[in-house]
């Protein structure tokens, strides 16, 4: 009886994480109002405008971001002595 209560129990906590898996997944797959959100620095998509950029755009794109933001200055803590 106990065996039987485990695999229950395992079987709909089975069903549970697939559920949520696949809520996840398509939330993935397609955007909520086709806009996705962009990284600081990087100006976001214009309203109607084709994204579709070949993946090297994309990446030299990405890392000029990237430089951008590791050139920018860091603010220190005031170090009291």
């Amino acid at each position: 009886m106990r065996t039987l209560f485990t695999l229950v129990a395992l079987v709909l906590a089975l069903a549970v994480v697939g559920l949520l898996a696949r809520q996840q997944l398509a939330r993935v797959t397609s955007p909520v109002n086709g806009t996705m959100p962009s990284a600081p620095g990087v100006a976001p998509p214009m309203p109607g405008a084709v994204s579709a950029q070949p993946p090297a755009q994309q990446v030299q794109q990405v890392q000029q971001a990237v430089e951008v933001l590791v050139q920018q200055p860091r603010s220190l803590p005031d170090e009291a002595k």
